[in-house]
């Protein structure tokens, strides 16, 4: 058996299975191919990809093999050169599930040395977008338009809006910033007094500042 080291072009999944269009460069010339039409693929189990179409930002690469189970051609493995910047920042024991093509940032990432697992992207604005368990900081968090859900060492659980107001769940609600609340009539405010009431109406009442419409 022959392998060679092709560039994946166009691609598509027919019939439930993935075809890798394979051209192997004549040459060192990357404009100059030697087609070999779309091919079957080997993949791991419960992973299949397309990769992203050739363009001027660079390609795709796959490794084909040659007169393989009565074929005349089988791609076992590829890999994207222009996402060296996502790969660029794994560390030894690091593993990644992401996207590939120009620009790719949609990723599952697992880290060994910090004991993290998380969800990450980029939303239409390129604004980042994470779901993260990090067991060396014991919490958890969605991060999103600029709010953050956490869920922190001791269980407690943190809202927090892009505005800086928040809601903490513990073994009280704690609100954060001032309360808005319904029905309360615009320049008034809720009245705080002593828990078994004053009959005689002598004992004051105090504002509870920050709460009103």
């Amino acid at each position: 058996m022959d392998t060679d080291i092709g560039i994946l072009g166009a691609s598509s999944a027919k019939g439930g299975v993935a075809l890798w269009q394979f051209n192997v460069a004549v040459g060192n010339d990357n404009d100059d191919v030697e087609p070999s039409g779309e091919v079957d693929v080997i993949q791991s189990l419960g992973i299949t990809s397309l990769p992203f179409p050739k363009d001027a930002s660079g390609h795709a690469e796959g490794l084909g093999v040659r007169d393989c189970g009565g074929k005349p051609l089988v791609c076992i493995g590829g890999r994207d050169t222009r996402n060296a910047a996502l790969v660029g920042k794994l560390k030894p024991g690091d593993t990644t599930l992401h996207s590939t093509g120009p620009g790719s940032v949609a990723q599952v990432f697992c880290k060994h040395e910090k004991k993290q697992c998380g969800l990450a992207t980029d939303d239409v604005d390129k604004k980042s977008m994470l779901f993260l368990l990090d067991g060396k900081n014991k919490k958890a968090q969605l991060v999103a338009r600029g709010a953050v859900i956490e869920i922190g060492e001791d269980g407690a659980i943190t809202f927090t809006a892009k505005g800086g107001a928040s809601l903490r769940l513990d073994d009280k609600v704690y609100v954060i910033g001032d309360l808005s609340l319904p029905g309360m009539m615009p320049g008034l405010a809720l009245m705080q007094g002593p828990p078994i009431g004053d009959p005689s109406g002598i004992a004051p009442l105090f504002a509870c500042l920050g709460v009103g419409k």
